[in-house]
């Protein structure tokens, strides 16, 4: 039997993690401008020598964060080998699975991304944001000689509760 690789789509993350990013630092640069302009003249340097620090500190740790997730990302990988799926992770470790133990596939989606949850007797394995994930669901169906159902039920993470959090 021969080895099938599949890799995570690290585009659709980096562009997606771009955006977050981005959020975050106009959210404190409009804090930074809004909070300057309430002040006297007098006091605005005062507390631009504060907080403009703390922007370029923000900027180093949101940039040193942006490249090692898309580093682990891509670094990960999905082998499908002999009956046997491996999902190994940035370090090389890696979580098995034999594909005849199997017994629910289910496809939907995980914070937009799409996502495909392995269920055997031990364990639940979710598997997000592959690369060519139709191809990968379609060569987990025909190994397994399941089929999987689809959850078209998305979790709602934009709740009053969660904006009252945030």
């Amino acid at each position: 039997m021969d080895k099938k690789t599949f890799f995570y789509n690290t585009e659709l993350f980096r562009k997606k993690l771009l955006i977050r990013t981005s959020i975050v630092v106009g959210m404190f640069v409009l804090f930074l401008a809004f909070n300057t302009y309430q002040l006297p003249v007098s006091e605005r340097g005062k507390f631009l020598m504060i907080f403009a620090p703390l922007l370029l500190l923000l900027i180093w740790f949101l940039q040193k964060n942006y490249s090692k997730q898309i580093e682990i990302l891509s670094k990960g990988r999905v082998e499908i080998e002999g009956g046997m799926l491996k999902q190994f992770d940035s370090y090389g470790s890696c979580a098995a699975i034999r594909i005849k133990d199997i017994e629910r596939i289910t496809h939907d989606k995980f914070r937009s991304y799409d996502r495909l949850v392995l269920e055997t007797k031990e364990k639940v394995y979710p598997i997000v944001n592959m690369a060519t994930f139709t191809e990968f669901k379609s060569y987990i169906e025909s190994m397994s000689g399941k089929s999987s159902e689809v959850d078209s039920s998305e979790i709602n993470y934009f709740s009053l509760r969660s904006f009252l959090f945030f």
